[in-house]
Parts: structure tokens; C-alpha cells; sequence
């Protein structure tokens, strides 16, 4: 059984925890207003952006899809260092294909590993 002060300790840990992960959540949605969305050309089913990632930065892109549509999404660089999150499909990826939801999905671009120069990236999107 635990003891009283052990539950203090334990309450207030899962309080700063949960304080920890609001606060990283906010940084979060204050980028989002930063996200550019995808736009594809009249009668294109397909689009793809150049850029480039900073050491220890992220780039948000945002594109809309339609209910049970297929999505295929890859980035490439030189150096094989740069990768992508989908929010509540995919975490860590370089290339992904997946059946949508009718939504606006948030897509991260990052340097997988820790790098002092920046990366160049190319995004390939399609959706069908």
C-alpha cells in the first residue's frame, strides 16, 4: 500500500506531466497557423513541393482529401535524413499510402536525425 506522501508525489508528478504536455500541445497550435496548405494544379491529381528543413525545425503542410480516396505521400533528400508525421495516421515515415477520411490532414516535415546543415526535400503528393 502506498503511502500518503507517495500519492502526493505521484499526483503532483502526473500534474506537471499533464502541464509538460499541454504546454508542447500549445506550441503545436500556435504553428498551425503556419501550415501551407496543398494546393494542385486544375485537373492534377498530384503535386510536389521543394524545400528545405532547418536544423531542429519543421515545416506543416495541410491538404484536404475526400471519403475513401487513396492518398500516397513519399519525401526524398540527398541525404535520406528528412521524414514526415501525419497527425493520427503516421509518425516517422519517408513514404506512406493510405485510404482518407473526408478531412484536412496536417502533415509535418522534419530532419530525423540531429544535423547541423539543413536539408533540401522533395514532397510527392497524389490522391486519387
Amino acid at each position: 500500500m502506498r503511502s500518503t506522501y507517495q500519492l502526493r508525489y505521484d499526483m503532483r508528478l502526473s500534474a506537471a506531466v499533464t502541464i509538460l504536455f499541454f504546454l508542447l500541445g500549445c506550441g503545436h497550435l500556435a504553428r498551425a497557423s503556419e501550415c501551407r496548405t496543398i494546393r494542385f494544379n486544375p485537373g492534377a491529381t498530384s503535386a510536389k513541393i521543394q524545400g528545405a528543413v532547418q536544423p531542429e525545425d519543421q515545416q506543416c503542410f495541410r491538404f484536404g482529401t475526400g471519403k475513401g480516396q487513396s492518398v500516397r505521400l513519399a519525401v526524398q533528400s540527398k541525404s535520406g535524413n528528412v521524414a514526415f508525421t501525419i497527425n493520427d495516421v503516421a509518425d516517422n515515415r519517408d513514404r506512406i499510402e493510405f485510404t482518407s477520411e473526408k478531412k484536412v490532414y496536417e502533415l509535418i516535415v522534419y530532419q530525423n536525425l540531429r544535423s547541423v546543415t539543413p536539408d533540401d526535400f522533395t514532397l510527392s503528393l497524389s490522391i486519387r
